[in-house]
């Protein structure tokens, strides 16, 4: 518990990081995912350097760091609320995966937009002098020793946002000593839940507020005007549309299987992915029954098509605006994608068994606005009564309502920091 014992473990950290760096390019060469972030990341400091360059020394710089394209959902109302308060201010947003920064890259709200360098000591030290943030957000369990180390060691405000801890996590373990360093250079926590507050609480950190899950107000923003799709009116027309939202290959061979057992529904799916692969998968998987992407989608010719399937982005919170009923993926693996985009139109939704490392979820179910299923009965049970009973209280919206205003708190929450 020395700071001895303490400064070796950073040591030992930075060097892991450092032998990952070394050799993560050859892991590159058996994934496309690695081999895109590791092209990304190296051209980020040349790009972070040139940009900085290209504004004024004494502009104030807010920095926002997500892991992925979900992080990135949560941290976007805060961001956009910043930039509207701070208009002489400047937003830089890094990702730490692909999946984030390439459907990302291009968004309006921020004026530099790249991926986090590894987080060794020298890529922590030399992006934090480039950049000179005034204020970080980091968002949910996005925890860096190095970065933010760097952080504190600059005087930047480090603020961690829509955090979720769980008492399995390293901090709580009986080496979790070691990350306490980190850990306070923290300015302030803004966590979920009780049981995250309680968590910090018990290893001495008190600058918590528990100010909630920023992605109800993020998706009550969105069902407020939701995009309109034509496309999506002329396939359902007047028959029960089932959205399967951000599906895996579990999902789509349950509603493969529920296509020829319920013959007079149709199904829009978005795969979680839309890679060339992947979509060909779904479409070979459906093709019996007249299979079509958006891409080719001709209502006048396509007249026959049961199931369309989308392969671009950024639309699936719109088409859950025009659905009957839902089907969320992820819940056959390691994480269940957001139910919330669902819940706040009222949807009956149904989604795998793997869903209760997620509060929404589980409160969803418990009231009786979500179904958990792990084969075709119980699908089939849930179409059918969705259907046919109208059984499905619309509590979900109603608990999306009830959730929001996670935005505001922060905003009051950093207030105080403010010179």
């Amino acid at each position: 518990m020395t700071s001895t014992s303490i400064n070796m473990f950073r040591f030992i950290y930075s060097i892991v990081w450092q032998i990952i760096e070394v050799f993560l390019p050859f892991a590159g060469l058996f994934s496309k995912k690695i081999r895109t972030g590791n092209f990304g990341r190296g051209k980020t400091i040349s790009s972070l350097n040139k940009w900085r360059n290209s504004i004024p020394e004494d502009t104030d710089v807010i920095w926002f760091h997500c892991a992925s394209l979900g992080e990135f959902e949560q941290g976007r109302p805060v961001m956009e609320a910043l930039k509207k308060r701070h208009s002489n201010s400047v937003i830089a947003l890094t990702f730490f995966s692909p999946s984030g920064y390439e459907v990302r890259k291009s968004y309006s709200g921020a004026d530099w937009i790249g991926y986090l360098p590894l987080d060794t000591f020298f890529n922590a030290q030399k992006f934090v002098k480039i950049l000179r943030p005034e204020q970080a957000f980091f968002v949910k369990y996005e925890f860096w020793m190095n970065y933010f180390l760097q952080l504190k060691k600059s005087k930047t405000q480090l603020f961690c946002i829509s955090v979720i801890l769980r008492e399995e996590q390293r901090f709580f373990k009986w080496h979790g000593f070691v990350w306490k360093p980190m850990l306070k250079s923290v300015t302030h926590f803004f966590v979920q839940n009780e049981s995250t507050l309680q968590l910090l609480n018990k290893i001495k950190f008190f600058n918590i507020e528990m100010s909630g899950d920023t992605r109800f107000d993020r998706v009550i923003e969105i069902a407020k005007s939701p995009v309109e799709l034509p496309w999506i009116s002329s396939f359902k027309k007047n028959d029960f549309l089932v959205v399967l939202g951000s599906s895996y290959t579990e999902e789509e061979s349950l509603i493969e299987m529920l296509l020829s057992r319920i013959p007079d529904i149709k199904v829009c799916v978005v795969p979680h992915e839309i890679h060339s692969t992947r979509i060909q998968e779904s479409l070979m998987r459906f093709e019996s029954f007249g299979a079509v992407l958006l891409s080719s989608f001709q209502p006048e010719k396509n007249i026959e098509a049961r199931v369309l399937i989308v392969d671009s982005i950024g639309m699936l919170s719109s088409i859950y605006a025009e659905a009957n009923a839902a089907v969320l993926g992820g819940g056959f693996g390691k994480g269940l994608h957001n139910s919330l985009e669902i819940a706040v139109y009222g949807l009956p939704m149904a989604f795998g068994p793997n869903y209760k490392k997620f509060q929404e979820a589980v409160d969803l179910v418990q009231l009786g606005a979500a179904f958990p299923l792990e084969n075709l009965e119980e699908l089939s049970s849930f179409i059918e009564n969705s259907r046919y009973e109208n059984s499905i209280p619309n509590d979900g919206k109603k608990y999306v309502e009830e959730h929001a205003g996670a935005t505001s708190a922060i905003l009051k929450g950093i207030e105080k920091y403010s010179a």
